[in-house]
């Protein structure tokens, strides 16, 4: 239980590293970059490679710890439901066990971020920007 607990949590930490890395990136680009400069350029930036960078990054981090964090309640309330009676022992099959429910949020969360950007289901996901729309 320990180590499931340590390792949903440094799941969570490196999810939360994602976002902040991405939260200091949009503050550096809005200070140094763009300055009061931002809405005549925000259609070059949205189509930009750095931003679908910067949102495949975020989604990562957001869905990383989203998902430890609803493993982590599940298996809490598991143990409250079985009475606390799952040792706290370390053995090769609890080992494995937490690789891939490991294994298996990250390869969600990069999946989450990343079928957005497939050619075929742009349309599905993709708001063209028109610029006469944001003209005023």
């Amino acid at each position: 239980v320990a180590l499931n607990n340590k390792v949903l949590v440094l799941l969570i930490n490196i999810g939360d590293l994602f976002i902040g890395v991405h939260l200091l990136n949009i503050a550096v680009m809005d200070t140094l970059v763009y300055g009061n400069s931002y809405c005549s350029k925000r259609l070059a930036w949205l189509s930009s490679a750095h931003c679908i960078i910067m949102g495949v990054i975020s989604t990562i981090g957001y869905e990383m710890s989203l998902a430890a964090m609803t493993t982590v309640s599940l298996a809490r309330f598991l143990g409250l439901r079985n009475g606390f009676r799952v040792g706290d022992e370390v053995t090769r099959r609890s080992v494995v066990k937490i690789t891939v429910i490991s294994v298996l949020i990250v390869l969600f969360s990069v999946t989450i971020a990343v079928v957005p950007l497939i050619p075929q289901l742009e349309d599905l996901f993709c708001k063209r920007y028109d610029v006469q729309t944001y003209r005023e």
